[in-house]
This record gives C-alpha cells, sequence and structure tokens, in this order.
C-alpha cells in the first residue's frame, strides 16, 4: 500500500509545455483574487461544477483585474473544469474556514459524485471515433474515482485535510500532512486497485470534497 501512495503522491506524466508549479502558482492567485471578488459565484462554480452553464456567469469570474493577460502565464490559467474547481475550492476553504476551528464534515450526508451524460455532438461535428468515446469515459471514470476518493480521505482525517489547506504548496509543512493522510488515502483505495495522481491533484480533490461538506452543512444549519 505504501508503494502504491508514492506512486500517487509522485510529480507523474510525462513533460508539460508548462511546469506544474507554474499552472498551480497561477491558479492559486487566479482562484485568491476571483473568491475575494466573487465569493458568491466561486462557489456556484465549485458546487455546480457540472451542470452550470450560464457562460454569462462564467466570464463574471474571470474578472479581468484576476487573469494574468501574458504569454505563459495565461496559458497556464487554461487548465480544465476540475483543475479550476480545486484551485476555487481551496481559496473558498481559506477564506471562510482559516483557522483551526472547523466544522465536523464528517456528519454530512454523503455527496454525490455521479456524472452527467455526455453533451451529444451538434449535427454538422464528425462522428467520434469509438477510440475517442472510449477514451472520453476513461477520463470521466478516473475524474470520478478522484472525487470519491477526495471524499474518503476528508472525511478518514477532516482536521489534516484542513490544515493540508492551508498550508503553502511545496512546504515541509504540506509534506508532512502528506505523511498523515498517505495511510487514510491508502485505506479510501480497494485492495488491488491502483490510481496514479499528483500531489497537486490529491490536494485538489481534497479541497473540492472539503468545500462541498463543509458547505452542506452550512446549508442545513449545522455550521456557521
Amino acid at each position: 500500500m505504501s508503494l502504491l501512495i508514492a506512486v500517487m503522491l509522485a510529480a507523474a506524466g510525462p513533460r508539460a509545455t508548462i511546469d506544474p508549479a507554474t499552472v498551480r502558482e497561477v491558479a492559486q492567485e487566479f482562484a485568491t483574487c476571483a473568491v475575494k471578488k466573487r465569493p458568491e459565484l466561486a462557489s456556484k462554480y465549485v458546487l455546480d461544477a457540472y451542470t452550470w452553464l450560464d457562460r454569462r456567469d462564467f466570464r463574471k469570474l474571470f474578472d479581468p483585474g484576476c487573469v494574468p493577460t501574458y504569454g505563459r502565464r495565461y496559458t497556464a490559467l487554461a487548465g480544465g473544469r476540475q483543475q479550476m474547481s480545486f484551485a476555487l475550492s481551496e481559496a473558498l476553504v481559506r477564506l471562510h474556514y482559516p483557522s483551526a476551528e472547523m466544522p465536523d464534515v464528517r456528519s454530512a450526508a454523503p455527496l454525490d459524485h455521479s456524472l452527467p451524460p455526455l453533451a451529444p455532438l451538434p449535427a454538422s461535428a464528425k462522428p467520434q471515433t469509438p477510440e475517442t468515446l472510449a477514451d472520453l469515459e476513461m477520463g470521466r471514470a478516473a475524474s470520478q474515482a478522484i472525487s470519491i476518493l477526495g471524499e474518503c480521505v476528508v472525511r478518514g482525517h477532516p482536521a489534516a485535510a484542513h490544515g493540508l489547506l492551508l498550508t503553502e504548496p511545496g512546504s515541509p509543512m504540506e509534506s508532512r500532512y502528506f505523511e498523515v493522510l498517505q495511510p487514510v488515502a491508502g485505506n479510501c483505495i480497494e485492495k488491488g486497485a491502483a490510481m496514479a495522481m499528483t500531489k497537486y491533484s490529491l490536494r485538489g480533490t481534497i479541497a473540492l470534497n472539503y468545500y462541498r461538506l463543509a458547505h452542506a452543512l452550512r446549508a442545513t444549519g449545522q455550521a456557521q
């Protein structure tokens, strides 16, 4: 199990055009700014990430003062929706739950991790090959598995999950929290299963699911 988690926490994958540290830095800067200016809109984006399709509101979230407009830093922000949800979730946790006093998210109802069906292509679009469809379904299944893992880790050790989100990425303190959460994550993976994940993705899914659980408690009046 320790080998599996070591693989999970490695900076795996081929060399990217823009290094992961730059992507993480730019996403964090944008999310912090966006959440400060439009916290309710950022929360809506995170909580309704798969069904929210109002592009007018979507554009409002990308305030010109928060979006880098030059070179590689702008390109680094053009990640997937899941990665954007990760960054915004962490910024929302830091805004609403900045201290050690936090809600007991373990008492929240189980989260729904189901994904909607793939949207149909326009009639004029070229039909997708079976291989392309298979790749899309694999990606969706992986996203769902990562989300389920995140909720399990948060419920398994909410204090450490919360503490992790208050650390600076790449810091010694972050590494110490990952060490604490390593066995928790191991217990969340079925025996014999494999899951490759970077530290950034693991931290992101913890942020997303911590915020979803804490928000659910607040919505039912169980947390302030």
